[in-house]
């Protein structure tokens, strides 16, 4: 990770799409049914009690990717909308349901306008890691108030603020040590920096997110009507860290995300 450079602090959408589209089909394919490692072992198992039944509720998948989250809540009775900016995404996420039928709508759009979604018409909107790569949260968090129901709900995962790559990171002894037993403690130092960084995970390309305190999404929450309900830092799964705990002690420590669950009022 890094930071973008200047002539992508304020990227168009079009920037963030392009990259999107050309990772598309890597990202698909480290994918099951329920995911990648992160969404199995750390954000599902937190997720889904939160959410509750579903049957026969609206739901939108705010920034679906390529569908995985619409294609469980549909098999668990929800009438799902999937939403994504990125065009490749939402071919992919359009061949699993022809393969499939789950009956998943599924729209090309920028999250922060969604003509096509009818104002009052959604019992809940979830989104999983998608808001902190939103350019515009706030238009975004305002639309999603407009196409909720009163008293209809928000859920959404998002990297945790106060512990990113932006606002910190591990220090280790010694300094190259890969192990986790050597992580000493997370260093915190300009949390409040809002800036366009570049984030690259194996094969995929240089990905664009938005760093900002998890104040300006309390406060955007607040404008729009919305009561936060929950608060949740997910933890890996005792499972998981009994079968992988290397991997998963960092994530044990300090919370690489969090969930808010918040109300529409009336």
């Amino acid at each position: 990770m890094r930071w973008a450079p200047e002539n992508l602090q304020n990227p168009t959408l079009q920037e963030i799409q392009k990259r999107w589209d050309a990772g598309a089909e890597i990202w698909d394919a480290g994918y099951t049914k329920y995911g990648d490692a992160y969404r199995r072992n750390i954000f599902n198992p937190a997720l889904f009690p939160l959410l509750g039944n579903m049957k026969n509720k609206k739901v939108l998948d705010a920034g679906c990717g390529t569908g995985y989250l619409c294609r469980l809540l549909a098999e668990k009775g929800a009438r799902v909308t999937g939403v994504d900016l990125s065009k490749k995404f939402i071919e992919i996420a359009k061949q699993y349901d022809n393969k499939k039928p789950l009956g998943i709508r599924y729209l090309r759009a920028d999250l922060a306008h969604i003509p096509e979604l009818t104002a009052s018409s959604f019992n809940l909107v979830v989104s999983v890691y998608v808001l902190c790569d939103v350019r515009d949260y706030d238009k975004a968090i305002k639309e999603f108030a407009r196409v909720l129901k009163p008293d209809g709900r928000l859920v959404f995962l998002i990297e945790h603020p106060c512990f990113s790559w932006s606002a910190g990171g591990w220090e280790h002894t010694p300094l190259d040590s890969n192990r986790t037993e050597d992580w000493l403690f997370f260093k915190v130092d300009k949390y409040f920096t809002r800036r366009t960084q570049e984030c690259q995970w194996g094969r995929l390309p240089r990905l664009l997110n938005f760093c900002r305190p998890l104040s300006d999404y309390f406060h955007s929450l607040k404008k729009h009507g919305f009561l936060i309900a929950d608060l949740i830092e997910p933890q890996p799964t005792s499972r998981s860290l009994r079968r992988r705990p290397r991997e998963w002690d960092a994530e044990n420590r300090v919370p690489p995300v969090l969930i808010i669950d918040a109300l529409r009022r009336k």
